[in-house]
C-alpha cells in the first residue's frame, strides 16, 4: 500500500503536537519543516496541508501569530497558481471556510483575505460555476462572516 506524500505530512504535523518538545522554538522549527517539506505535493494538497498547519500557531492569546497570517499567504499565493479555475474555486472556498475559525481575533488582515477572497470567487464564478458542495460551503461561510458582522464590501 503506497501512503500519499500529504498523510506523511499530517502525521509529522500530529506528532509535532504530540511531542512535548522542550521550547517552542524547538517546535516552531518542526512545523516550518513539516510545512516546507510539502514542496513534492499537489498543489491542492499543499494548500490543505497548510490550512491545516496554520491551526498549530494558535495560542491561547487574543492575537493572530504572523505564522497564521504566513499560512494563508502561502494558501493564496499556491490557489492562484492553479490553472484548473474548478479547482481553484473550490481552494477559495476551502481557505475562505477556513478563516471562519479566525474570525473571533478580529484581525484586519484576516478580515482584508476574506474579502478578497469574497470577491476573487465571486469573479470566477461568473466564468465557470462552483460545484454544488463548494457553493453550499461558499453560502454557509458567507452567512457566518455576516452573523460576525463582518464588513464585506466586496460581496
Amino acid at each position: 500500500m503506497k501512503i500519499s506524500p500529504l498523510f506523511e505530512i499530517n502525521v509529522a504535523l500530529i506528532a509535532v503536537c504530540i511531542l512535548n518538545l522542550s521550547s517552542i522554538s524547538s517546535i516552531r522549527f518542526v512545523i516550518i519543516f513539516c510545512i516546507l517539506t510539502g514542496k513534492l505535493v499537489k498543489r491542492s494538497d499543499q494548500c490543505r496541508a497548510l490550512l491545516t498547519a496554520s491551526i498549530l500557531f494558535v495560542t491561547n492569546e487574543e492575537t493572530i501569530e504572523p505564522e497564521i497570517l504566513k499560512c494563508f499567504r502561502k494558501c493564496l499565493k499556491i490557489a492562484n497558481s492553479v490553472l484548473d479555475i474548478a479547482l481553484q474555486l473550490e481552494l477559495y472556498t476551502d481557505i475562505l471556510s477556513h478563516l471562519t475559525l479566525y474570525v473571533r481575533y478580529e484581525n484586519e488582515d484576516i478580515n482584508e483575505i476574506i474579502r478578497s477572497l469574497i470577491m476573487k470567487i465571486n469573479e470566477k464564478n461568473n466564468d465557470t460555476p462552483l460545484t454544488e458542495l463548494a457553493n453550499k460551503q461558499f453560502q454557509n461561510s458567507l452567512a457566518f462572516f455576516r452573523k460576525s458582522s463582518i464588513n464585506l464590501e466586496a460581496e
